[in-house]
């Protein structure tokens, strides 16, 4: 499977707030990263709409962990879209979409900590 960069720099965003126990401003979030803010404001912004972060408006605003067991396929699902064989399936590739959903269901056992802790 190859995935759009975006996918890292959503781990590696979701790595830095997971460090940080305060709401972090994007700017904050991207330094030491390859990514510039723009970049990672369409990330995050994928990230937030999947309820993976939240956000905070004003002076002290920011991001935050959305929620708690966000697993690897919840990363790859918020920015890549959804993971899975189409439904209905035709027969003849049913045993190909079959393998596939067991591969994604094994990418929702992989945490966050698991992904940027090694």
């Amino acid at each position: 499977m190859k995935f759009r960069i975006q996918t890292e720099h959503a781990i590696e965003l979701l790595g830095k707030l997971l460090d940080r126990s305060v709401t972090t401003p994007l700017p904050d979030l991207v330094q030491g990263t390859s990514m510039n803010v723009k970049c990672a404001d369409s990330v995050i912004r994928k990230l937030r709409d999947a309820g993976l972060v939240k956000s905070r408006r004003g002076c002290s605003g920011g991001y935050e962990i959305g929620r708690t067991g966000i697993t690897l396929l919840d990363i790859i699902e918020a920015v890549e879209g959804p993971m899975g064989a189409p439904h209905p399936v035709s027969p003849g590739v049913e045993r190909g979409y079959t393998a596939l959903e067991e591969s994604t269901k094994s990418l929702g056992r992989v945490s966050l900590q698991a992904l940027t802790r090694g």
